[in-house]
């Protein structure tokens, strides 16, 4: 999805650089149906499937990483972006 590249100003500055790869969003929403296709299949497998709340995980992480990242690719010159990606 992006790649952080480390450099130095000419004149001494330390700079991190991100790279995003563009069109994103489609491979991403494809990615989170996979993911959730197989936490409902963790879910099937028993209890012990049931009582780790894979979807539910699956719903957090795709509400909070994925809208953090669309954001970060949106303003592209965030520096905690960088830090938190």
């Amino acid at each position: 999805m992006a790649q952080v590249h480390l450099g130095t100003l000419p004149n001494g500055t330390e700079v991190a650089v991100k790279i995003l790869r563009p069109d994103m969003r489609p491979v991403i929403a494809r990615d989170l149906e996979l993911l959730d296709a197989g936490a409902w299949l963790v879910e099937r497998l028993g209890p012990e499937g049931r009582r780790l709340r894979p979807r539910e995980v699956v719903r957090e992480f795709a509400s909070t990483w994925t809208t953090s990242w669309i954001s970060c690719a949106r303003r592209r010159t965030r520096a905690s972006c960088a830090a938190t990606s």
